[in-house]
This record gives structure tokens, sequence and C-alpha cells, in this order.
């Protein structure tokens, strides 16, 4: 199934709008090099809603990569340095009670 997508023509104005919106500080070479970069970057963004996807199922885990079901191996439980309170309490610059002590940034 194909989409159609408007096309947004590529002006000096774009340019300099999508610059400010990135806080990209472009110089006019690098503007120029953008408006004839710009158009034949968006083209190959819309050839991607041409791509036939239907053959793509969801049992794929996306933060992964593996499926959905696979089990995820986990580390040992185990206390290490960092489990430690006397290696914690070492290192703020004031401990109070067993909690750092942070200075006070609102008003009650």
């Amino acid at each position: 199934m194909t989409q159609s997508t408007a096309t947004i023509p590529v002006t000096p104005e774009l340019i300099d709008h999508i610059a400010n919106l990135s806080r990209l500080a472009l110089s006019d070479d690098e503007k120029a090099k953008m408006l004839d970069e710009l158009p034949r970057i968006l083209g190959m963004v819309a050839q991607l809603s041409e791509l036939d996807t239907s053959s793509i199922t969801s049992d794929v885990g996306w933060v992964s990569g593996l499926p959905a079901d696979a089990s995820m191996p986990l580390r040992p439980d185990t206390e290490g340095q960092f489990g430690k309170r006397s290696i914690l309490d070492s290192n703020p610059p004031k401990p109070e009670d067993g909690y750092f002590a942070v200075p006070q940034i609102l008003e009650v």
C-alpha cells in the first residue's frame, strides 16, 4: 500500500527555520549545500513509505532485537562494592544518618 505525501518546496527560509529549530548556526555555504541535499534526503525518506512491510511481524523485541518471548539472561544478584555502605558514605561531602545531605533548593 502506497501513501502519497505532499512535497514541501525546500527554500532558504525553510533551511533557516530547520536550523533554528535544531539550534544550528549554518554558514551561507552550508545553507546552499542543504538546499541541494535536503530534497534528495527527503526523497529517500519518501521512498520508505513505498516499501511493502506486510510481511514484517510484530513478534520482534524492538529494544533487544530478540523475539518478544526470548528469555533474557540476567546477571547474578550479588553484593558488589556499590552495595557496601561504608564505601558509599566515603564519597558524599556530608553524610547524615545513612543519607546524603544536599543543599535545600525549594522553600517550604
